[in-house]
């Protein structure tokens, strides 16, 4: 399922399978995303759509083949950003420090469910004392 976050430095980031994509062109049938890799020419078509709309319906007609790796670890990184972000914006008098601290603990939680086993989940954020 293809969602759009917000990238690091203002710009909507379209993300699918773990693939990021910066918009590329727009016209009357579809809009044309490209790889957010420099050396990655692959092409992702999806229905037109408001980029600001906050959960919007997104319809993916073509998807190229990448000549590398999914973004895994950057785009969690994105997603715990955005989801701290959208946090703090709807209740502006609870202190950062807590908010961040819940959003990695229950990141902690979700990737141990995932993993399974005896593993101990990485510690991809400390902790703000």
């Amino acid at each position: 399922m293809a969602k759009l976050i917000t990238g690091g430095r203002g710009g909507k980031v379209l993300v699918l399978d773990e693939f990021r994509y910066h918009r590329h062109r727009t016209n009357q049938q579809n809009i044309s995303w490209r790889c957010w890799r420099e050396n990655c020419r692959a092409v992702l078509r999806t229905n037109i759509f408001d980029v600001e709309e906050e959960d919007p319906n997104i319809i993916v007609y073509e998807v190229g083949e990448h000549v590398h790796a999914p973004d895994r670890v950057r785009v969690r990184n994105a997603d715990f950003r955005q989801e701290a972000i959208g946090e703090v914006e709807r209740e502006p008098t609870v202190p950062i420090r807590r908010v961040y601290n819940a959003r990695r603990v229950a990141l902690q939680k979700q990737r141990t469910l995932q993993g399974g086993g005896d593993r101990e989940p990485p510690q991809d954020f400390p902790s703000v004392r």
